[in-house]
């Protein structure tokens, strides 16, 4: 099973993505969060597989989660899900370590894939 932690602030964001990772083949969500801090303290304790996190999350902000993972050197993999507003945002998050970025419009056969 891939072990997932969602991170979005928004609450019915949140739950649709939770919902979304639950239906899909060996996919468990062991976690969800609305804010950076919380973000961090939960990939240190749960040490999720993958975990998929709205660009702009509260508190910390995605770049800082970033940081803080990778200075924690967890494994966890990181999809950053965002509405590219900014050229330059996605090509930030990458080179901060994120695996991956894709639009909110992504759809469940391409999260599965990217997971």
């Amino acid at each position: 099973m891939i072990k997932v932690l969602i991170s979005e602030g928004q609450r019915l964001t949140r739950e649709s993505l939770v919902k979304l990772v639950e239906d899909l083949p060996s996919c468990e969500v062991v976690g969800q969060t609305a804010t950076g801090e919380e973000t961090v303290k939960l990939s240190k304790s749960l040490q999720p597989n993958v975990l998929i996190m709205d660009m702009l999350i509260p508190g910390f902000g995605a770049l800082e989660v970033l940081q803080r993972i990778e200075t924690a050197r967890l494994k966890t993999r990181v999809i950053i899900l965002g509405n590219v507003n900014k050229a330059t945002m996605p090509t930030q998050m990458l080179q901060a370590g994120a695996l991956a970025f894709l639009t909110k419009s992504v759809s469940g056969k391409e999260l599965n894939y990217a997971i």
